[in-house]
């Protein structure tokens, strides 16, 4: 009796890894991962659209976009940091508390991650901008110390881009344009001026602590449609709440992601179909250093897993996102291609 493939298969993303491999390199600490260089080499590589991982995974459920810099995330977020259900009507953004420093006549951003603001000191500042967000009778809530939020009546003639394509970078290309794009570019010269010396940022300056000093609108938009029936059979977290948020808006069967794939292919071998996986572990480590621990477990308890799963058929393909503005897809056939060399993901297009 021939022995057939069962038609499961994986979509991973792993957002951070190029980078990751990339700062270790320049630090002199490269690091080998074997079967992620085979997955690499065998794999059908084809050039993203979009650099973002927050477009990529709306592009992944299927959602329709307006542009590749900005989502509408704001609306799906909302619903998730309030405990689930239906998103209210209106026109969503994110307002999120960031730090701007500056460098030399310019202004780099740094997002709430680098500003890690406890629950206190997040409801204190969001207390003093609120005035100027309730004026215009917009909805202000700041949910989480991360997550602040605006609810408009009707859609504004301004487009945004993502505080991800932004983050570590000058602000300029980024700032609001569109119709109406000056009122929010006061409103941020505003906030700015009204966060400059208030009693938190004092106290973390007192600290040697990055200031709180504007917030970042983005993630702009209505409720989205999504497709029916569901592009995927289950969707796999790690830590980003956005992977749930949309598994749960789109009413996808979802779980945690356990600490390797080999219980990950015992919990969903015998039930086939098109799986989603996200893990986010590297976005969780801001240095380098650290990187070494999380990249040696990313290879022994997924790549080489994987890997040894599409050869003995468990998997019928391996589609793979690590974020470097490519996509690599590789099937058990391909997988024993033995002609095509292994190669490191930094260098392996374009490198």
């Amino acid at each position: 009796m021939l022995f057939r493939t069962p038609p499961l298969r994986l979509t991973l993303l792993v957002p951070g890894l190029a980078q990751a491999l990339e700062a270790r390199a320049i630090e002199g600490e490269g690091a080998r991962l074997p079967f992620l260089e085979c997955i690499i080499g065998q794999a059908d590589v084809e050039a993203l659209t979009t650099p973002l991982y927050e477009t990529l995974l709306f592009a992944l459920f299927g959602i329709s976009q307006s542009g590749t810099m900005d989502v509408p995330l704001a609306p799906l977020m909302y619903s998730w940091d309030k405990g689930g259900g239906s998103p209210e009507p209106g026109w969503w953004l994110r307002a999120d508390p960031v730090c701007l420093h500056p460098d030399r006549d310019r202004l780099v951003l740094f997002g709430p991650s680098h500003l890690q603001l406890s629950r206190t000191e997040s409801q204190s500042l969001a207390k003093r901008v609120a005035p100027l967000f309730t004026e215009y009778g917009w909805q202000f809530q700041a949910l989480e110390p991360d997550r602040w939020y605006l609810r408009l009546p009707q859609p504004e003639q301004v487009t945004f881009t993502a505080l991800t394509a932004l983050e570590g970078k000058y602000i300029e290309p980024g700032l609001p344009s569109g119709p109406n794009s000056s009122r929010w570019r006061t409103l941020l010269n505003e906030i700015q001026m009204l966060l400059h010396d208030c009693p938190i940022n004092l106290e973390r300056e007192k600290q040697g602590l990055p200031l709180a000093n504007s917030v970042w609108f983005w993630g702009a938009g209505e409720a989205p449609s999504y497709p029916i029936p569901p592009l995927w059979r289950q969707i796999g977290w790690d830590h980003n709440p956005l992977l749930q948020a949309l598994a749960a808006y789109c009413e996808i069967p979802g779980r945690p992601v356990p600490e390797g794939a080999t219980v990950w292919l015992a919990q969903n071998s015998t039930i086939p179909g098109d799986y989603l996986v996200g893990l986010d572990s590297l976005l969780h480590t801001p240095d380098s250093f650290p990187c070494a621990g999380a990249l040696q477990a990313l290879e022994e308890n997924w790549f080489s897993i994987l890997y040894a799963a599409l050869r003995n058929r468990q998997l019928a393909s391996l589609t793979f996102y690590p974020m470097n503005g490519y996509r690599y897809h590789l099937t058990w056939q391909r997988s024993w291609r033995l002609w095509r060399r292994p190669r490191s993901l930094i260098k392996s297009v374009g490198g």
